[in-house]
């Protein structure tokens, strides 16, 4: 049977083709991701706007394409953060359906952390028996503790790179490094305290690694490993140094930097923010990064839940 799996983020749409055989195996059949930024103003305006709403259909367009042309018996989709804040969340899901007849499911965020653990325990050797998990997501940060391989706790904590950098960083390479530096204060205080409200009872000794997932993450890494030729596990004063680096930097800097997505450019600053104040928060100083992500948990779920 073959499949198809949406994961319709704020930042990104990632698009699985699978082939699900009767023993319960499994083969990719294809794999594409399109930048569609879905949460641009969302958390600012509450609304998807309909430029933004347009660039998104657009995509579906060539979706429906695909699921005629690859053969796909079923679609599942999934929305995350920017769904769950927009107004005009039902008014799309409605658009949606009448281009591919699929219906999309906002999971909350403890549904989103819970899955994405599901996805990299299924997947991944970790480096370590006490493993906290982070994915920094566009707009929301999805944090869960692995003991034994066993999920002791995950939670959703509303701040992602772009929501972050709809709050703060609107000007921020438009403006002296003084005034940088006091945004990025500002921006790690208001992280503090959304991290301090989750109440989530913890011991910093119990974390042993840092284990990182999705693009915000995987971009930090790729661009430490090219600048400054660390190997995993990542360092903490490294992370601070790429952030020191890239406030006294300018924009054209940015545009010609090594390892950079030009798609991420104005979301790194927010995302090195958000990282470090987890890390501080946690207490984590190794960081290994990891390929799997909630599109993988969302597999093992419909595999496990939707289809036998």
């Amino acid at each position: 049977m073959r499949i198809a799996i949406i994961d319709l983020g704020t930042n990104s749409l990632r698009f699985d083709v699978y082939d699900i055989y009767d023993d319960e195996e499994f083969s990719l059949i294809h794999r594409e991701k399109f930048m569609i930024r879905l949460g641009d103003d969302v958390f600012t305006t509450g609304q998807i706007s309909d430029k933004v709403m347009d660039r998104a259909l657009e995509t579906f367009d060539l979706i429906k394409v695909y699921i005629k042309d690859m053969k796909i018996k079923e679609t599942f989709a999934y929305a995350t953060s920017a769904m769950r804040t927009a107004d005009n969340a039902k008014k799309f899901i409605k658009k949606v359906q009448k281009k591919i007849d699929v219906d999309i499911q906002i999971i909350s965020g403890k549904e989103e952390a819970e899955k994405i653990a599901l996805g990299i325990l299924e997947n991944e050797r970790l480096p370590s028996n006490r493993c906290l998990f982070v994915d920094i997501g566009g707009g929301s940060t999805e944090i869960s503790f692995v003991k034994d391989k066993g999920v002791s706790w995950a939670f959703s904590m509303p701040v992602g790179s772009l929501r972050l950098k709809q709050l703060f960083f609107e000007e921020f390479y438009e403006l002296g490094i003084k005034k940088r530096e006091k945004m990025i204060a500002e921006a790690k205080v208001h992280v503090q305290q959304v991290l301090e409200n989750t109440n989530q009872q913890f011991d910093k000794k119990e974390i042993e690694d840092v284990l990182g997932s999705s693009g915000t993450i995987k971009s930090i890494s790729r661009l430490i490993r090219k600048h400054y030729a660390q190997t995993p596990p990542l360092s903490y004063d490294n992370i601070e140094l790429l952030l020191s680096k890239l406030t006294g930097s300018s924009y054209e800097d940015l545009i010609g930097m090594k390892g950079l997505e030009p798609k991420r450019r104005d979301l790194i600053v927010p995302g090195l923010v958000l990282f470090l104040c987890v890390l501080d928060y946690y207490g984590g100083t190794s960081v290994y990064t990891t390929r799997f992500a909630l599109r993988d948990g969302l597999l093992v779920d419909v595999m496990q839940n939707q289809l036998y």
